[in-house]
């Protein structure tokens, strides 16, 4: 009974560990996805393009995580040949493609 009892106390400790190393994993891609979201505020601030125009033009932005880095689609109103740049850590393009 007590070799039950520790064993239960050893996974609810590994379960609450997890738990923590999950909960600051979730804090840190929060923070990561607010200073995405400000440097999109930023680029709408400075006037580059309006927030109406940018509203006319984008459907949707998604955020999202992709082999522990995290990812931008932009999804826009209108059908437009496909287009993808790829950039580094430093922000230089990579890589660039076009579909028809």
């Amino acid at each position: 009974m007590l070799e039950k009892c520790e064993s239960d106390i050893q996974k609810l400790e590994y379960e609450i560990k997890s738990i923590q190393d999950y909960n600051s994993t979730i804090k840190k891609r929060k923070a990561e996805m607010k200073d995405s979201v400000q440097i999109i505020e930023e680029i709408i601030k400075d006037e580059a393009i309006s927030d109406a125009n940018l509203r006319l033009l984008v459907d949707k932005i998604i955020i999202f995580e992709k082999g522990k880095k995290l990812k931008i689609k932009i999804k826009l109103n209108a059908k437009f040949r496909k287009h993808k740049d790829c950039y580094d850590e430093n922000c230089n393009l990579t890589e660039s493609t076009f579909t028809t």
